[in-house]
């Protein structure tokens, strides 16, 4: 993710241990990051859940496998 964060896609928040807000740049790419996540988190083990805002995604991992 700090990788993505580099790269300008995002702004990483890290609100707790378990919580981390994405600020986005663009609108557009909400979807390619929000499913690109989704499947990296979970390839690592995590369960992930992703919810989205105007311009922002709230990354949730409520365990860890």
């Amino acid at each position: 993710m700090k990788r993505l964060e580099t790269c300008n896609f995002f702004k990483i928040l890290k609100e707790s241990t378990t919580r981390y807000t994405l600020l986005l740049g663009s609108d557009i790419s909400k979807k390619f990051i929000k499913e690109f996540l989704l499947e990296v988190l979970n390839g690592m083990g995590f369960k992930a859940e992703i919810k989205e805002s105007f311009a922002k995604l709230t990354i949730y991992l409520n365990n860890i496998s």
